[in-house]
């Protein structure tokens, strides 16, 4: 075999490469995992977690502290359509203020800032992706926001208030076009609203409708996959993942999406839960973020290596002149 025929192998084995590992050379979560952080207290607070949909039991991946930032809690967790991790970062004592919009590896939990000065600009207890769009839940005020994912890591619009305080959880159905809103009280009882109470809440303005169910343990986490609404519930009465004292341990539970009732799947294992999340590989909905910006990269480099190749030959024949 010549050089310019094995140098054609190169784009052939780059593009297969590429094309196998970039979930994980590029730290993205898995589709269909279940993916949790945790709060303050516990044993592991601020840390990225693992969670089987089978059993309940999460698993630790490490907690989420870096070179660039230290998480002390990450209460919100998200991801975006192609598997980057998102999450708020609390790197103070509860009731510090707004957090800190990172990106996190999925395989060390390694956080990197959104912006490398800016904070979200307004107390977000949970986050999760409507499409391309990140929407969050101030807990003090029970107002709703979106936030910029790409540049700023702030607040891009303020929709309006539920009222409810302590909605400590949130999730859009995924792979749909008028994705219903999921949030959750924590079961702090605190403000207004009931602890416990699942919510349909409208994303257009933060009207939220309390499902039957009515009150029940605290829920911290909330996310969807296929037809299972997962939740994260305390497994006994206690303030909640937010508050170091008096936290309490953590079921998986698998919520009825017309009555808000609850069936727990099993123990987490771990107290302080607080951030759930997945995301769904949906049928005709484009990779976008950072997975599609490395995907485009290999293409272009594949291309380029194609270019070169070729060149290489045309002038080894003398039919290209420069």
């Amino acid at each position: 075999m010549d050089r310019n025929s094995k140098l054609l192998i190169l784009p052939v084995l780059f593009v297969a490469l590429a094309g196998a590992g970039v979930a994980h050379a590029t730290h993205l979560a898995d589709a269909g995992e279940l993916y949790a952080s945790s709060g303050f207290g516990g044993t592991d607070p601020g840390s990225l977690f693992t969670i089987n949909a089978v059993t309940g039991a999460a698993t630790l991946v490490g907690s989420i502290c870096g070179a660039e930032i230290c998480c002390t809690a990450v209460p919100g967790l998200a991801i975006q359509n192609g598997g980057q991790i998102y999450g708020v970062c609390r790197t103070g004592a509860p009731g510090g203020g707004p957090g800190v919009l990172v990106r996190i590896d999925a395989d060390d939990a390694e956080p990197h800032r959104v912006h490398p000065s800016n904070n979200m600009g307004a107390d977000a207890e949970w986050i999760d992706f409507d499409g391309p769009i990140l929407y969050g839940n101030n807990a003090l005020s029970g107002t709703l926001y979106t936030f910029d994912h790409n540049v700023s890591g702030a607040v891009t619009s303020t929709l309006g208030s539920s009222g409810h305080v302590n909605a400590n959880g949130g999730a859009f159905e995924p792979c749909s076009a008028t994705a219903q809103l999921y949030t959750a009280h924590s079961g702090n009882t605190q403000g207004t609203g009931t602890p416990g109470t699942i919510y349909l809440t409208d994303k257009a303005n933060g009207s939220s409708v309390g499902l039957p169910m009515g009150a029940g343990l605290a829920v911290s986490g909330l996310t969807i996959i296929g037809p299972t609404l997962y939740g994260l519930q305390a497994a006994t009465a206690g303030s909640g993942s937010g508050n170091p004292a008096g936290v309490p341990d953590f079921n998986l539970v698998d919520i009825d999406e017309g009555t808000g009732s609850r069936v727990v799947i099993g123990p987490t294992g771990f107290k302080s839960m607080a951030g759930l999340a997945s995301w769904s590989d949906c049928p005709g909905v484009p990779v976008t973020g950072f997975a599609m910006n490395m995907l485009l990269l290999a293409l272009l480099m594949t291309a380029v290596m194609v270019v070169a190749v070729w060149r290489s030959r045309m002038s080894a024949e003398g039919t290209i002149n420069d």
